[in-house]
């Protein structure tokens, strides 16, 4: 038999497989989340063995996600137990509780193998609807000069005005476009500048201290 070879289990092996994800329910689900697995059986196995590159990630959620998400299709996840990398998974099916059908559970498959998985059993991750790459900026640094909204950074010692374009918002934090053709020749902000944060009365060429 060829494949990975892991050195550890958790007594969740006879558990979770392919066949009891495919028809577990919510109560199943919160079961083995509040379980400890067999102990007796993890500490009798030497390691394991994955033989296929085909893995499920399973997830209690709020009913009202399946506004969002649709089962075959594809949606990306972020594991942060994966510094974050964002991994393509299909929505291979959406089990609402017969108890409370405000809780469903979802079941995502995916064929591409993360290291920093194998060894997981319960870990947690983002969904992501949508992304923006673009440089994070405190909403109080945001000024509005004729009309324009920017921040002021620091260039040497003397405060300048940036104009930014927001593709994102927050109360306490926008995201802003790096580049911007509409900014024509203004040079956008980057991530080498240093905004400015807190301070009042600023003007293009103020000494700040």
């Amino acid at each position: 038999m060829s494949g990975f070879f892991i050195s550890n289990t958790d007594g969740y092996e006879s558990t979770l497989t392919p066949e009891t994800v495919n028809s577990m329910s919510v109560e199943d689900a919160m079961t083995i989340l509040n379980s400890e697995g067999n102990k007796k059986q993890s500490e009798a196995a030497v390691g394991k063995i994955i033989t296929d590159f085909n893995w499920y990630y399973l997830a209690v959620m709020d009913s009202s996600m399946q506004n969002k998400i649709t089962k075959n299709k594809m949606v990306t996840f972020s594991f942060p137990i994966a510094s974050g990398q964002k991994i393509a998974m299909n929505v291979k099916d959406i089990r609402v509780d017969e108890k409370d059908p405000s809780k469903c559970l979802v079941l995502f498959s995916c064929d591409n193998m993360i290291e920093e998985l194998n060894l997981m059993r319960f870990t947690t991750a983002d969904l992501i609807f949508n992304s923006f790459e673009g440089i994070r900026i405190p909403s109080s640094a945001i000024r509005i000069v004729d009309g324009n909204k920017g921040v002021y950074v620091l260039i040497g010692t003397q405060a300048k005005f940036k104009k930014i374009n927001i593709l994102y918002e927050q109360p306490d934090y926008v995201v802003a476009e790096t580049k911007d053709p509409m900014l024509e020749k203004v040079m956008p902000v980057t991530s080498d500048d240093e905004v400015i944060v807190g301070s009042k009365d600023l003007y293009d060429g103020k000494i700040v201290k």
